[in-house]
């Protein structure tokens, strides 16, 4: 029976594109090939197994082509079909609960790749946002071990100490973050930028707080905070800020 269903499929363009499909589309959600710096995107994995509807589907229709080339009784087909659907919806079930929210998700990732500093900087901002910061930091601290020399673990724990309202510690970590935007291809570096000036001039550090201003401007022209803060220091501050843009 092996024999004829693999001589029946050899030739069958449906089951090839559909496994076809299924291998390309497998690829980035088992970890074979990195999406975005995950190392496993199975959240992903609905999209690989619509190809695999495909091939089943295929098989189906050719083991049950009629009487003279029936490979498999109906009953048996419908006990075979009724068991798999059974094993693969225990497994969704399992899965699902990985992917309830963030922190779950990356958790799991981080067990799978400890080494990957993206799981660990999306666990510190997640917990961040849930104002757990000693767990924010405690993440974010790991994430930096992990890449000294990258951009986000130094920005997001500038953001705990502002929410902390400790600005000298939040000025130090934006600019070690600015130090590690390079070549200035991060999304949130305007951000950065808004913030340390804001916390510049929160801490009357003002001839710093317009240097900021400045850099991030050069940068970032079209920034309204950046702009509405430059007018605030041109209006009470019109020395210091007299070459602002």
């Amino acid at each position: 029976m092996a024999l004829s269903v693999v001589r029946r499929f050899r030739s069958n363009q449906t089951y090839l594109i559909g496994i076809s499909w299924f291998i390309l589309f497998l690829t980035p959600t088992s970890g074979i090939v990195p999406v975005d710096a995950i190392y496993v995107s199975d959240r992903y994995s609905y999209q690989a197994h619509i190809g695999l509807l495909i091939a089943v589907l295929a098989i189906l229709k050719n083991l049950t082509s009629g009487p003279a080339g029936r490979v498999i009784s109906t009953r048996a087909l419908q006990v075979l079909l009724f068991s798999v659907i059974a094993i693969f919806a225990f497994i969704s079930w399992k899965q699902v609960a990985l992917w309830e929210n963030t922190i779950m998700l990356f958790e799991r990732e981080t067990l799978l790749n400890p080494s990957n500093e993206t799981p660990l900087i999306q666990l510190g901002y997640a917990h961040f946002l849930n104002k757990d910061y000693d767990l924010a930091q405690n993440y974010l601290n790991r994430a930096i071990a992990v890449n000294p020399d990258g951009f986000y673990g130094y920005a997001y724990q500038g953001f705990v100490e502002e929410s902390l309202a400790n600005y000298m510690q939040a000025e130090h970590w934006y600019l070690l973050a600015i130090e590690h935007n390079k070549p200035y291809k991060y999304h949130h570096v305007i951000d950065v930028y808004e913030h340390l000036a804001w916390v510049s001039s929160t801490l009357d550090k003002h001839p710093q707080a317009v240097d900021y201003l400045k850099q991030g401007l050069g940068y970032y022209p079209d920034s309204e905070y950046l702009k509405e803060l430059s007018d605030y220091y041109r209006k009470y501050y019109p020395q210091l800020s007299k070459d602002l843009q």
